[in-house]
């Protein structure tokens, strides 16, 4: 096997972890590939023959409509092995510390039976639920689900902000009333809770710019249409000018 140093150290602290060269490990019946497919061309492959081969690469963006999976591949390149797509959506935390999940579903697909029960209950033993997918044509589902994660968490996520925002702001008008109180401004803060209320309403009943700008000043226009037709139009003429309503109603509980 070829393993980074800081690797070796890691595998050779675990109890029970053994390092071995490529031929003692193609010795087992069953071995797990455990890099990505990029790299399977790097793999003794002929020393994978007749073997389980459990295979446990993701895929690291979403893959074409076409595109097989990263089993189906492996499959293809070794087809006497019998490939096994399984456990790639355990994390490497919990499999290096030997968190066991019985809720946990593991899918397992195989074209091979016998491989695939093999698997089934291996994943078992590890304390896991195993889930028989059938044929390995169904490696791309599993491969999938890893991408599938988190966007299957943006609604909770979303439903998380906006109750933070909400119980952020409830404090902070808490907070500003309760100070106010404490000092003995209860009409202050009776006036700013009116305000913001009047404030609001305006706002989101239309009547705002009504209430806030002085009225638009209409001036009558004369257009010709043709050499018999005069019409008279209104075209208001609107101020930047605030009016003193507007003033009072923005300026009311300060």
């Amino acid at each position: 096997m070829c393993l980074w140093p800081p690797h070796r150290d890691l595998v050779r602290a675990k109890p029970g972890c053994r390092l071995v060269t490529q031929e003692e490990a193609a010795k087992a019946d069953m071995v797990v590939v455990a890099v990505g497919a990029d790299h399977y061309h790097r793999l003794p492959l002929g020393m994978l023959k007749h073997k389980v081969v459990i295979d446990v690469a993701n895929f690291t963006a979403p893959p074409s409509p076409h595109q097989p999976s990263n089993a189906e591949m492996l499959q293809q390149m070794i087809p006497q092995a019998q490939v096994v797509k399984s456990f790639n959506v355990l994390s490497a935390y919990a499999l290096e510390n030997n968190v066991q999940q019985q809720a946990k579903q593991v899918p397992v697909a195989s074209d091979w039976p016998e491989a695939r029960r093999r698997v089934l209950e291996l994943v078992k033993q590890m304390g896991y639920s195993p889930v028989d997918k059938g044929p390995l044509k169904f490696a791309r589902d599993i491969e999938a689900i890893p991408l599938q994660l988190m966007p299957s968490w943006r609604k909770p996520m979303m439903v998380i902000g906006s109750l933070f925002v909400f119980h952020y702001l409830l404090l902070l008008f808490k907070t500003m009333f309760n100070n106010a109180l404490y000092k003995g401004h209860i009409i202050y803060s009776l006036l700013f809770m009116v305000r913001q209320m009047c404030l609001g309403v305006a706002v989101w009943s239309g009547t705002y710019d009504p209430l806030v700008w002085e009225p638009p000043f209409v001036a009558s226009l004369d257009v010709r249409v043709n050499s018999t037709t005069l019409v008279t139009q209104e075209i208001p003429i609107y101020s930047n000018r605030m009016s003193l309503r507007g003033e009072l109603f923005l300026t009311f509980g300060m």
